[in-house]
């Protein structure tokens, strides 16, 4: 408890204060007696356990001592991950530059979308994970049947996947298949944040470089999800940066629990017009 205590921050006078060490929790339990002299010397005591001013700028060392190793600590841990963040990147330029670009790909007829700047290795499809300055920092791995995982250590954090080009309006949206969907309906530029919990980071850093752009926030509806995080980050990311919000529109059409998005929306529409 010595550390909450500054006796460099008294001024002159008479102080009466919470014991550092034995300092109880209730209420106006100032046992601690202490003088500030005109020299810069403290006297007094605690009138409960003895502690005086020169005990405590004895342990300040020690205390001091602690906080530079957590803070060395702290930096280590910031370096590591760095370099896990260089070596994932690394990878992903590799393995980008091996691979072909996409065509034809299971999950991209499933969602009934095309290729936009995708890429195949094998039969995963590869979707880049990018920053401002276009540096790629991970791949988004989807396999035929639409499982999604990201490299092993790559940074996600404000990453997105760019579709078309940006004049004055721009959207934001969370999966591929959302936003190919919408590019391909409309064509307006739109930016994949690969999922609900990045849109906040995305959304600022767009808003940053383009000050004056409309941009939309397309959010997923997961209504069966508790706090329906799809909606509520989408809705977050719109008030800290002035954007609006769309929600997929499911009226008129059969819809399932796993039905949440723009993609799953524009199918079921496709659905009923081929009927």
């Amino acid at each position: 408890m010595h550390e909450a205590l500054d006796l460099r921050a008294l001024p002159l006078g008479e102080h009466r204060l919470r014991c550092p060490e034995c300092g109880r929790e209730q209420r106006g339990d100032k046992t601690y007696s202490l003088r500030v002299m005109a020299d810069g010397r403290v006297v007094g005591q605690c009138f409960r356990c003895g502690l005086r001013p020169e005990n405590l700028r004895e342990r300040e060392p020690a205390s001091l001592a602690a906080k530079a190793q957590a803070a060395a600590l702290r930096a280590q841990e910031r370096a590591r991950q760095a370099q896990r963040w260089r070596d994932a990147a690394l990878a992903a330029v590799q393995r980008w530059d091996r691979a072909l670009p996409a065509i034809r790909h299971e999950y991209l007829a499933a969602k009934q979308v095309r290729s936009h700047g995708l890429r195949m290795e094998g039969r995963a499809l590869l979707v880049p994970v990018r920053d401002m300055a276009g540096r790629l920092h991970s791949l988004q791995v989807i396999s035929p049947g639409g499982e999604k995982r990201y490299l092993r250590g790559g940074r996600i954090a404000g990453g997105f996947h760019l579709l078309g080009h940006i004049v004055t309006r721009l959207v934001i949206a969370e999966g591929y298949a959302t936003a190919a969907s919408y590019f391909e309906d409309t064509g307006v530029a739109t930016v994949i944040g690969f999922d609900a919990g990045n849109l906040l980071a995305v959304a600022r850093a767009f808003r940053e470089r383009l000050p004056g752009a409309h941009i939309l926030m397309l959010a997923d509806d997961d209504r069966l999800t508790p706090g329906n995080p799809g909606r509520t980050k989408a809705e977050a990311a719109a008030r800290a940066i002035g954007a609006d919000v769309l929600l997929p529109d499911f009226t008129g059409l059969p819809r399932e629990p796993h039905h949440t998005d723009y993609n799953d929306a524009r199918c079921l529409r496709n659905q009923r017009a081929s009927s």
